[in-house]
């Protein structure tokens, strides 16, 4: 009998143990081998085995390529910025536990048609990215509380975007995007940055942002800050520097929580510099 091709119980545990320690390693080509490995072998049912497969970012991106799905679709965590990620971005969805999400510097045109699919996440970058859009039924990411979007040249955000109430940080810095009606709805927002973008106008809903404490408009072409920010008692940070023809209102004064401005030297008058420096003496003015 001719047994040269028979593979005994101790062959498998051998090879087992082989791939193991390739992905102990986070050494790419040690990684690339161990796939390679699964590629022949196939998945072997083995908890050291699954928890070496989701240990590292790099790990898992290799399971989404090589369609290795089983280890990872209970992670929740998972950081690919600046990486290359063409290939695996339409698999992403299908780790429907994740609940951070970094995908930021990856040269992103489109998102896959199904990212919806994540409505557990809570932080989601996708800065310096190329979106000029996001999926129609994104306001299905309901749990989401930070959001970045910083550096993609979006022109409108899709219908029931503000919709998405559990915001407390949101940055639409340098986007394209010229409205932010609609902002009133988003409460617990707490971080707002609209630096370098497009936006033209604060709409006075922005007065129900009572947890707002941070906004930042810097270089925009806003040209007034509303009355109505009065009503804005957390905010403790204010970056206007950078805009022409906006000047620092009197009202700032009633922002009894200010704790840093940042605005340019011909913004202030020297009569509210003084007030501002005798009323919030902890006060922190950058020019």
């Amino acid at each position: 009998m001719d047994t040269t091709n028979i593979e005994t119980e101790e062959d498998v545990f051998d090879w087992a143990t082989h791939l193991k320690d390739f992905l102990r390693s986070d050494e790419e080509t040690n990684i690339e081998i161990a796939f390679q490995f699964l590629t022949s072998l196939g998945l072997m049912q083995d908890e050291e085995l699954y928890a070496l497969l989701r240990s590292t970012d790099m790990k898992i991106s290799y399971c989404l390529r090589y369609d290795v799905f089983e280890p990872i679709l209970s992670i929740i965590n998972l950081d690919l910025h600046t990486w290359n990620v063409e290939e695996i971005l339409s698999k992403i969805p299908r780790l429907v536990e994740l609940q951070t999400l970094n995908i930021a510097q990856c040269n992103i045109k489109r998102l896959p048609h199904d990212f919806s699919l994540l409505t557990q996440l809570n932080v989601l970058n996708l800065s310096f990215n190329k979106l000029n859009e996001l999926p129609k039924d994104f306001k299905q990411l309901n749990q989401l509380t930070d959001l970045d979007l910083e550096r993609n040249p979006l022109t409108s955000l899709p219908d029931g975007f503000w919709e998405l109430t559990k915001l407390q940080k949101l940055s639409l810095e340098d986007t394209k995007i010229k409205s932010i009606e609609g902002i009133g709805n988003l409460k617990n927002l707490e971080e707002l940055d609209l630096r370098d973008s497009e936006i033209t106008v604060i709409p006075s809903e922005i007065s129900n942002l009572e947890n707002l404490k941070a906004l930042k408009i810097a270089r925009s072409p806003i040209k007034l800050l509303p009355d109505s920010m009065q009503a804005l008692q957390a905010l403790e940070v204010l970056y206007i520097g950078g805009i022409d023809g906006l000047n620092l209102p009197e009202w700032v004064l009633e922002l009894k929580n200010l704790k840093e401005i940042s605005l340019s030297k011909f913004q202030i008058t020297e009569d509210l510099e003084t007030k501002l420096r005798a009323t919030m003496p902890t006060l922190v003015i950058k020019f």
